[in-house]
């Protein structure tokens, strides 16, 4: 028989306890890694989770448009009818909902989100002076809190 004491699992997450600091950077490095990885399976891996299908060419289908996201029971019905009344079928490609995009693209998007300089506002806004009337238009306020704060004339 092994002459081993059992090993300890427990040493990993003892309530109360620190612990050690080799563990610990495991530990943030997998928590990290982990759901990214988890995350870069589902969204790329076709045969885990894509319950839509990406029109690519809508044949014969009516209503279908190029890119659009179709439920993929609707895109297969669809496909069986106009096979049945031996129409073009629809072609495309299974993907994700809006809601969860693929690692790459959220990467793009921060990317350009970052590199693209803000776009400000040109205008000013023409709003009622204090005394009700209507500004000519050289007396338009250039002061946007002081015309954020009246509506319809009023001082809030």
């Amino acid at each position: 028989m092994d002459s081993r004491p059992p090993r300890q699992h427990a040493e990993w997450l003892q309530i109360g306890k620190d612990v050690p600091p080799n563990r610990r950077s495991l530990l943030v490095t997998l928590s990290f890694l982990l759901p990214l990885l988890t995350w870069s399976i589902v969204s790329y891996v076709p045969f885990v989770w894509h319950p839509l299908v990406k029109v690519d060419n809508p044949g014969s289908v009516s209503y279908f448009e190029q890119g659009m996201l179709v439920d993929r029971d609707t895109f297969a019905d669809e496909n069986r009818t106009a096979r049945a009344e031996a129409r073009a079928v629809a072609t495309g490609s299974r993907a994700n909902p809006v809601y969860l995009p693929a690692p790459h693209e959220v990467a793009r998007a921060l990317y350009v989100a970052f590199k693209t300089p803000p776009r400000l506002p040109r205008k000013t806004i023409t709003c009622p002076n204090p005394s009700g009337d209507v500004p000519e238009a050289a007396e338009v306020f250039s002061n946007t809190a002081v015309n954020a704060s009246r509506v319809d004339g009023f001082t809030r």
